[in-house]
């Protein structure tokens, strides 16, 4: 009786992941379609640091800025969590007492419907593609298929034994 119990809390909690990650997932798939028709503009970094960089830009006259670099720092601000490594490639380099990624300029692409949301890589961007490939998916896949696997096991065999 235990060992059912432990054993439907186990699936419950897998199932339950699973969902989770497909539901990250999909947002992050509503969210790189919605950003792919958003609207470029220029911008220039306002200030850089290890974790992340402030860059500003205007719309209609009114100034705005972003710490946006990719989707999941679009999931971090829309739910206020804090995903660590989310902005890849940033880095902070002085040469001669002055960081050289001051003042430069990028493209920004901000959305028509809230000008003060706006990102640098839109879309499917490259950071992204690569976090989702090494971490979620594989996780995913790993925690779906050694449950289902269990399961036909346990159903085969007639024992609550997961091993």
């Amino acid at each position: 009786m235990q060992n059912q119990q432990n054993e439907s809390i186990r699936r419950f909690f897998t199932v339950l992941f699973i969902f989770l990650g497909l539901g990250i997932f999909s947002f992050l798939g509503f969210t790189a379609r919605q950003t792919s028709s958003w609207i470029p503009v220029n911008g220039y970094v306002k200030s850089n640091t290890v974790k992340k960089r402030t860059i500003q830009y205007v719309v209609n006259g009114k100034y705005y800025s972003t710490e946006n670099e990719n989707l999941f720092n679009l999931f971090e601000q829309r739910f206020h969590i804090k995903v660590s490594y989310s902005r890849p490639g940033q880095g902070k380099k002085v040469v001669n007492g002055v960081d050289p990624e001051i003042g430069r300029q990028v493209v920004v692409y901000y959305n028509p419907d809230d000008h003060s949301q706006a990102i640098v890589n839109r879309g499917w961007s490259a950071p992204v593609v690569i976090l989702l490939i090494c971490s979620v998916i594989p996780l995913i896949i790993s925690v779906g298929l050694g449950t289902f696997a269990g399961w036909d096991q346990n159903q085969n065999s007639g024992s609550n034994n997961p091993w």
